[in-house]
């Protein structure tokens, strides 16, 4: 016998107050008790004189929190809410006591490990660790934090579990709208997708595994539902933009006051890149003269071995029009620079923006992609690559077409990364993750069936030559 139908018996059977409640209304009383808006001294499981104005002061919580008008009526908009998939983690309950006795459950370190050991029974596995990767990326860049991927012993564990679970603590009711659920933050580090919903790379279809991948990882780090933000309400719907998540959101003001936010200062104060955790994005000047090194809302101009001949400085002082931090930028033959943020990119020939920018990243170059994450200029193929989360994007260049580019087509790639150099050898780009960085060969851009690059072999203060290591030989070693 179901839950649901115990319950509905219980009431038959002792009459009284609880014979009142309706359907509808012993539905919300399980779903408000399961999600902590009832305390379990109104539990109906183990009491019959189940007072109706707890319901109505417990279901004005929810609705209240779930953006609906407080009635504390059970009326059709409320039970719709309730029936919508959601996070399996309550909104109220055992962390508000927890934090309000001892204070929030957060790690004691800011390195953590995480691991996927079980993957979803359709999406491949190399499209999960891209999607996993860039989620716990997007969190380090707003938290200081750094998150590294291993394969054994891990802080935080990922799994994609059914129905037939094997481990009952871990197995979700068959049909379930819970899309996810993780453990007690700062003690255990257990994530677990439901593998019986369909999971979206992007927002066409199903779920989208980012958001609720950073939703979860926010869990991890000691945040209940709360005021049910942008990141942490839990009805985390259906086709949902992949993007929208917004840096200002409140989930960041909360983590950031447990660890520290996550910017430039530290390299700012001490003029140097060695202090930084990550790059936005970097590019060389066109005869490997410079190289332009962007992170947050600074840049540094390096010489061609690497040494700083300019310290940090805001890119508003050298790009007036722009702010940071910046997606991607590129230097072609000619001298002309192009910078990338969001949808829009620039124009410039030194500092000096060129007329008629920005423009649409869409209007300029056909077929591609709305927004860039990487660009780099193959100077000997005379081609342009383009990439974002997913494709790389191939322009020829071309001077007797519009704009000089002509599409030569898209390739999807498995690389995990979030920017890339142009090396001095034709054939090899530096790729970086996070505070980590590695040689690729360039032919990995454009191999649809290329999946790694996840286990990155250097410290980025090594590309910054802040350690005794020497890179004098680094491009003859083995390329990815």
């Amino acid at each position: 016998m179901s839950p649901l139908n115990i319950l509905i018996y219980l009431f038959v059977l002792f009459g009284g107050a609880v014979s009142t409640l309706t359907t509808d209304e012993i539905r919300a009383v399980e779903y408000l008790r399961k999600y902590g808006y009832i305390d379990k001294e109104n539990d109906i499981g183990s009491s019959c004189n189940f007072d109706k104005e707890v319901l109505e002061k417990a279901l004005k919580s929810f609705q209240d929190a779930a953006g609906l008008k407080a009635t504390g009526i059970v009326d059709e908009e409320s039970i719709n809410r309730m029936n919508e998939y959601r996070c399996g983690m309550g909104d109220l309950g055992s962390l508000d006591a927890i934090e309000k006795d001892i204070g929030p459950l957060i790690w004691g370190s800011k390195n953590l490990t995480f691991a996927i050991t079980e993957y979803p029974s359709y999406l491949r596995s190399g499209v999960v660790d891209s999607i996993i990767m860039q989620a716990f990326a997007f969190m380090s860049k707003n938290v200081d934090i750094i998150f590294s991927r291993v394969l054994y012993e891990p802080d935080i564990e990922i799994k994609f579990v059914s129905s037939i679970s094997q481990s009952a603590y871990t197995a979700f009711d068959e049909g379930s709208h819970v899309t996810a659920v993780s453990s007690v933050p700062g003690i255990l580090g257990k994530i677990y997708f439901n593998d019986e919903i369909e999971w979206s790379r992007k927002n066409v279809k199903g779920f989208s595994l980012f958001r609720h991948a950073v939703h979860q990882i926010a869990h991890i780090l000691g945040l209940g539902h709360g005021n049910f933000t942008t990141i942490l309400s839990p009805f985390v719907g259906i086709q949902e933009k992949f993007n929208e998540l917004e840096k200002s959101d409140l989930a960041f003001n909360l983590l950031q006051t447990f660890y520290g936010p996550q910017d430039a200062s530290s390299a700012v104060k001490k003029n140097s890149l060695c202090g930084s955790r990550y790059i936005d994005t970097i590019y060389r000047t066109r005869n490997y003269q410079y190289l332009y090194v962007f992170v947050d809302k600074y840049y540094w101009k390096m010489d061609s071995n690497r040494k700083t001949i300019e310290t940090a400085k805001l890119i508003s002082e050298k790009w007036s029009e722009l702010v940071g931090p910046i997606d991607a930028a590129y230097q072609d033959k000619n001298g002309w620079t192009y910078v990338f943020i969001g949808s829009k990119f620039w124009k410039y020939f030194g500092s000096y923006l060129q007329d008629g920018y920005p423009k649409n990243i869409v209007d300029v170059f056909p077929n591609g992609p709305a927004e860039v994450s990487t660009a780099i200029e193959d100077v000997v193929k005379n081609e342009l690559l383009l990439t974002n989360k997913e494709y790389t994007y191939v322009y020829i260049k071309n001077n007797n077409v519009r704009n000089g580019y002509q599409f030569k087509g898209n390739y999807r790639h498995g690389i995990i990364f979030d920017t890339a150099l142009y090396s001095r050898n034709t054939s090899t780009i530096y790729v970086f993750q996070n505070d980590k960085y590695d040689l690729m060969n360039m032919k990995k851009l454009v191999d649809s069936n290329y999946y790694g690059a996840t286990n990155y072999r250097y410290e980025l203060p090594e590309f910054f030559k802040c350690t005794d290591k020497s890179l004098d030989n680094l491009e003859d070693d083995m390329i990815l």
